[in-house]
């Protein structure tokens, strides 16, 4: 019995708190374990509204269209999945790092406000409003931005900083020698 593997269809399982973001014709992105380092690409063709609960986790199958002209997928394998929910192109973006890291010696944050995180001082609207550091005269100086959409690695930055500004997202300490 020949079989055409030119046209495959994986199915997804999308977590509860993920599926309101899935629609029909969104793009995907996967690997499967047998090709780790090629990516594979489909279509969102189906999503479907009967969930499944295995151990109290809640998930809906979304079935994504491959195009397999060389018959590398076949049934059964694992597939890696990521649904592009919303993709920009050209855009000014910086590590998710940069949001995370906070100066150890940051006295313009200490003399304003509230405790805020290792001791320092801080007002609620600091507290809030995202931020990254640049550096300046070698030292780090927080800047309020405007976040756009992230992949989890990295985040659209729509206004605080430059395309031809650095970011700090960490200090490298030196190991003192041996």
């Amino acid at each position: 019995i020949a079989r055409d593997l030119t046209q495959m269809q994986v199915e997804v399982n999308v977590d509860e708190a993920d599926i309101g973001g899935v629609r029909e014709g969104q793009e995907a992105t996967f690997n499967v374990d047998t090709y780790p380092n090629e990516k594979f690409a489909g279509k969102v063709t189906q999503v479907r509204l009967s969930p499944a609960t295995n151990d109290n986790v809640v998930t809906y199958t979304v079935v994504v269209k491959v195009s397999n002209p060389d018959g590398k997928l076949l049934p059964g394998m694992t597939a890696n999945v990521s649904l592009i929910l919303e993709s920009r192109k050209d855009v000014l973006t910086v590590p998710n790092s940069a949001f995370r890291f906070k100066p150890s010696d940051n006295k313009e944050a200490s003399d304003r406000g509230m405790p805020g995180p290792g001791g320092h001082r801080q007002t609620v609207a600091e507290a809030t409003q995202p931020a990254v550091y640049r550096l300046e005269k070698k030292k780090p100086v927080r800047v309020e931005v405007e976040k756009g959409i992230t992949d989890g690695q990295n985040t659209e930055i729509l206004s605080g900083v430059g395309e031809d500004e650095n970011v700090i997202t960490g200090i490298i300490v030196p190991k003192e020698g041996k």
